[in-house]
């Protein structure tokens, strides 16, 4: 059923709004960590209802979606899955179904996302943008006042692998002219008596 807020005789405007979070807290993370990153949808209460809402979620380069982590969690609706919002795809980028949202809900998306375990040291940044149709079928588009995509970013830091080198002198000793001149030594033709030798 779609709901439609009034204001007297006249529909408001549907407005919805996204925010997203990783829980790093700022902190560096090393390849082959894990982050879990949280999207907030939020269908703003003064406005009408806001149908078919879908998050589209772009993760970083060498960030991967781990399947099975996903949760989706409405104020209004309760738990989301599997009745509303299935599992998603992650195909660059990621897209949520959320269903028909009314004025005043708030749904809470989370997942896990795996870091390669070759990813190079740097500043790593996603994003993410959500959007609907109102009532009369034209697009709402999330955060329309204050920029489309939101996103956050993680900083990753190769560790240093630890090397050692070993320097290997060669050192010659020289005990006399027999050691040096032995029979295999070839000498110039000198018209000397080679018996003597």
């Amino acid at each position: 059923e779609r709901v439609t807020c009034t204001v007297g005789n006249q529909q408001t405007s549907p407005a919805l709004f996204i925010a997203k979070s990783n829980d790093t807290g700022g902190a560096t993370k090393a390849p082959g960590d894990a982050v879990t990153f949280t999207l907030t949808i939020t269908a703003d209460a003064t406005g009408s209802a806001v149908n078919d809402v879908q998050v589209k979620d772009l993760p970083a380069g060498g960030f991967s979606y781990r399947a099975g982590t996903w949760t989706a969690n409405s104020s209004v609706r309760g738990n989301l899955v599997p009745a509303i919002t299935t599992e998603p795809t992650y195909a660059s980028p990621g897209t949520w179904q959320l269903g028909d949202m009314i004025a005043g809900e708030i749904v809470t998306l989370t997942y896990l996302a795996d870091i390669a375990g070759d990813e190079q040291s740097g500043l790593y940044r996603d994003m993410a943008w959500a959007n609907g149709t109102s009532v009369t079928d034209t697009e709402v588009l999330a955060n329309a006042d204050t920029g489309v995509f939101v996103g956050t970013e993680v900083n990753i830091a190769v560790p240093e692998s630890i090397s050692t080198s070993v320097n290997v002198n060669r050192e010659e000793k020289k005990e006399g002219t027999s050691s040096v001149l032995g029979a295999s030594t070839e000498l110039p033709q000198t018209g000397a008596n080679l018996i003597w030798l």
